[in-house]
């Protein structure tokens, strides 16, 4: 296995996982892509982040950024594609605008993490760029780009798929930090993908 790399998620309410867990599942079954169930139901804030220092330093770099910080909700705008993969929409309020409270928290979930990163060559996996984030929830994702033939089929069945209603908002409520594991970065690295939940941090009631 080569050394780690980490993640930090925004952890979706239990009716959006359970959904998530069911298109995934489906779109492995049907076609074998299997990237995006590979990881557990999440937003992503930080993804993919090589550190070599100790778990508690990438603990303690990330509590200033996470306790005590408010929560907010988070809007479902459907399923859409965001770059190739297939996705919910979890970027914008109700209003069309820009969800800039889940915005905000990944730029500074990323400004605490990059003293500790150095560079890898991983293959899909791109360094945190402010401008181009947009929060999303993936249902088909690494081998969209990788066998872009089935593309669309996969996007069709992903949007038909029965799968349980997700609610129209969430609370962001929990975030967790990851760590990833694969027999190599460079390759199909999402087959051989294991995963640990190292630590949980819940927000603040915004009501308080």
């Amino acid at each position: 296995m080569t050394e780690p790399v980490y993640g930090v998620f925004l952890i979706p309410d239990p009716a959006t996982s359970a959904a998530v867990t069911s298109i995934t599942l489906s779109v492995e079954r049907q076609f074998g892509f299997v990237s995006a169930g590979r990881f557990p139901p999440h937003a992503t804030l930080a993804g993919s982040v090589p550190i070599r220092a100790a778990v508690p330093d990438i603990v303690a770099a990330l509590d200033p950024v996470l306790r005590d910080r408010p929560g907010f909700a988070v809007h479902h705008s459907g399923i859409v594609r965001h770059g190739a993969a297939v996705t919910y929409d979890v970027d914008r309020l109700p209003d069309g605008t820009r969800n800039l409270a889940l915005a905000d928290l990944a730029a500074d979930v990323n400004a605490a993490l990059t003293p500790l990163a150095h560079a890898i060559d991983a293959l899909l996996v791109s360094p945190f760029r402010p401008g181009l984030f947009r929060a999303h929830i993936s249902l088909a994702s690494h081998e969209m780009n990788t066998q872009p033939d089935l593309a669309d089929q996969v996007e069709a069945f992903v949007r038909a798929v029965p799968a349980p209603s997700v609610p129209a908002s969430f609370p962001a409520s929990l975030v967790g930090l990851y760590e990833f594991r694969s027999a190599g970065w460079t390759g199909h690295w999402w087959e051989t993908l294991t995963w640990r939940h190292l630590r949980t941090w819940r927000l603040a009631d915004p009501r308080r």
